[in-house]
């Protein structure tokens, strides 16, 4: 009788590879389902693949991909307790729109207001749907305008074939970040 010895460790890393092969292909990367060209020539990005990407389940309010769009938004902090329908929040927060016809979104906002940490998680998102358009994160330019000490300006830049706009206001700490095909 042959005794064979395996290694836990090769084993959790087998493990490791198949879960991580399956978390892709449920989030559609690297899997063939793109039926544009390629990069350069997108048209838009498949409303499943984005809407699904945006709508962290953290998020205290997310919209589904309706035909048309998808959004959600959150705050960070402690909840606030204001109860006058005049009183704003004043917690810092993050929102996304993404809004196109036809399951292909043409349009993809990303917003965030008076987050003093140097802009980190909005960078991310911006990477991610960047990742979504080329397979490569947000231009260093775009990068570096979102996390800059300086404020109260407007940066350009394409991302395959978006045009990626950073729109940063001086007055209230706020980021815009818009894709559009």
């Amino acid at each position: 009788m042959i005794k064979r010895n395996i290694s836990p460790g090769i084993v959790l890393a087998l493990f490791l590879l198949i879960a991580a092969s399956i978390g892709c292909k449920m989030l559609g990367v690297g899997s063939n389902t793109n039926t544009n060209d390629g990069p350069k020539t997108m048209k838009g990005i498949p409303a499943a693949r984005i809407c699904q990407l945006l709508a962290h389940p953290s998020f205290e309010s997310k919209f589904p991909y309706n035909g048309q769009s998808c959004s959600g938004s959150t705050y960070f902090g402690a909840r606030d307790s204001r109860t006058a329908s005049y009183e704003t929040d004043n917690r810092p927060s993050f929102s996304y729109a993404a809004t196109g016809e036809q399951d292909l979104i043409t349009k993809v906002q990303l917003s965030m207001s008076k987050r003093p940490d140097g802009a980190e998680f909005f960078a991310a998102e911006g990477d991610a749907v960047a990742k979504l358009i080329n397979g490569q994160p947000l231009p260093n330019e775009i990068r570096n305008a979102i996390t800059s000490p300086y404020v109260g300006f407007t940066a350009t830049s394409q991302v395959g074939n978006a045009k990626v706009e950073l729109i940063r206001s001086a007055t209230d700490s706020k980021f815009d970040l818009s894709f559009k095909f």
